[in-house]
């Protein structure tokens, strides 16, 4: 017995010793938060900031009909703006990245379009995450642009003597007008017919039938490469 114990006696002095050297060395710190296995404690890490957003303020064609200038407001804490853009035959495309994230008022100009086409707009601000990633906004609002000239305004008709004279304002930046005009008749369905084409801003028609009404049409249009490019239709009716 007493042999027995003096061969099992020395590892366990050697391990204690050994302990006594390395056991200070051992320390768990109380600042470092530990969890037991299955105890269901979680750590978890900081949410992300809200991203902030960029709304589209105004989208303006140039007189020229050759460029686009988009201006928007941005907040939050984004890096900078991406533009999308669409036409009428094609989805949305990137077409500029702003790296500016400071928030306040933005503007971009958009030179690559065409005299007569539709574009709609999308502004949506980004930024790159700590991983790589990066982050963009959804669900933002839309502008669209027809690159055509403006609508007439202040057309009228009034009765002068034996004529009916239409008159309108100027359209800045177009090559000219085309008039339009069609006789109202009971029960029978008539069309409207070109009846001029020009660059002064009256029209004239004679030959009137007491009663009967007259209808007019107006548009403005411009010349780009040799091509005729139209805006949109003002009409007005006058009897006789």
């Amino acid at each position: 017995m007493k042999k027995w114990m003096q061969f099992v006696g020395v590892p366990f002095l050697v391990a204690g010793i050994f302990g006594m050297i390395i056991g200070p060395n051992v320390n768990v710190s109380a600042d470092e938060p530990t969890a037991a296995s299955g105890s269901g404690v979680t750590i978890e890490t900081p949410a992300e900031t809200p991203l902030g957003a960029a709304v589209i303020t105004a989208a303006k064609k140039a007189p020229s009909l050759k460029q686009v200038t988009i201006t928007w407001t941005q907040s939050g804490e984004a890096q900078g703006a991406v533009i999308f853009r669409k036409s009428e035959k094609s989805d949305f495309a990137e077409i500029a990245r702003i790296s500016d994230g400071t928030p306040g008022n933005k503007t971009y100009v958009d030179k690559s379009v065409k005299a007569g086409k539709t574009y709609i707009y999308q502004v949506c601000v980004f930024r790159t995450r700590a991983d790589g990633t990066t982050q963009v906004q959804t669900e933002a609002k839309t502008a669209s642009v027809e690159l055509v000239p403006g609508k007439i305004k202040g057309l009228k008709a009034k009765k002068r003597g034996r004529k009916i004279v239409v008159t309108w304002k100027k359209t800045k930046s177009v090559s000219g007008y085309q008039v339009y005009t069609k006789v109202f008749v009971k029960g029978i369905k008539t069309k409207y017919s070109r009846a001029k084409t020009q660059k002064g801003r009256s029209y004239k028609r004679g030959m009137l039938v007491h009663g009967m009404k007259y209808g007019f049409m107006v548009r403005a249009y411009k010349k780009i490469n040799g091509k005729k490019i139209y805006g949109p239709f003002t009409a007005v009716k006058k009897r006789y």
